[in-house]
């Protein structure tokens, strides 16, 4: 059982739809669970929240947001996929104290899958998770600085994801203002998707088309995201694929 909690966990990890902390949580709690995946409310507490002003409340956050993550990822998956199942029989359960036990967050896969294999190490290390400063640090973007959407095929979103670590640790800087770059991996929960997207839209100041076989595929981007752009003269293309045309 522990090794198929470890495998599906592993799997959700890789799709990088967490901040760095949060995957990293994931991963001590990983290594703390018993053979069950039970892991002692208290013990999490005081290892992973200790110097939270306010434990209880980080606790149930931090569970809330690894939850909607995995539903976020559902929701992209094809149904009836490997990535579907796995992804719905991830359960993440907070157990209340009772006669026979202490409170416990219990971790649950129940499908497992031999295509799927665990990261080869489990230590968390920052280059296998993209940083995060809107779900990390909530730390406010400059009113100032210049900013860019990248537009992807969903079927990109690692190739995606990876130039934007690429572009972002050059920490680039025009006229004094920091660039940062938005993507859908940024959406949140608790509100429209559609809403979100269209706010970033119209709040940035450059789109970046990331292109691919699959990239004008997308009804989306050819009806929403990319006639924006163009209205506003404010589009870069480059290429993600060496087979652009599918004849090289």
């Amino acid at each position: 059982m522990q090794q198929q909690i470890i495998k599906g966990f592993d799997y959700f990890l890789k799709q990088n739809e967490l901040g760095k902390t949060d995957s990293k949580n994931i991963n001590r709690l990983l290594q703390m669970m018993d053979e069950n995946g039970h892991i002692d409310k208290q013990t999490i507490l005081e290892q992973i929240f200790v110097t939270a002003a306010d434990a209880d409340a980080n606790y149930r956050n931090f569970i809330k947001r690894t939850l909607d993550a995995i539903a976020r990822l559902i929701e992209d998956s094809e149904a009836n996929s490997e990535a579907e199942k796995i992804l719905k029989s991830i359960e993440i359960n907070a157990l209340k104290a009772n006669k026979i036990r202490k409170a416990q967050l219990q971790l649950k896969v129940g499908y497992s899958s031999a295509n799927i294999q665990p990261l080869a190490n489990r230590q968390y290390e920052d280059e296998n998770f993209e940083p995060n400063i809107a779900k990390d640090t909530h730390k406010p973007i400059d009113e100032n600085a210049i900013r860019v959407f990248i537009s992807y095929s969903k079927d990109n979103k690692s190739d995606a994801q990876y130039f934007r670590q690429l572009f972002e640790k050059r920490k680039p800087v025009i006229d004094g203002k920091e660039v940062v770059i938005w993507t859908m991996n940024q959406l949140l929960a608790g509100s429209s998707f559609d809403e979100q997207i269209q706010e970033n839209l119209n709040k940035s100041d450059f789109g970046f088309g990331a292109l691919s076989q699959q990239f004008l595929q997308s009804e989306y981007i050819t009806t929403q995201e990319i006639p924006h752009f163009l209205q506003q003269k404010s589009l870069f293309l480059f290429g993600l694929d060496k087979r652009i045309d599918g004849n090289t």
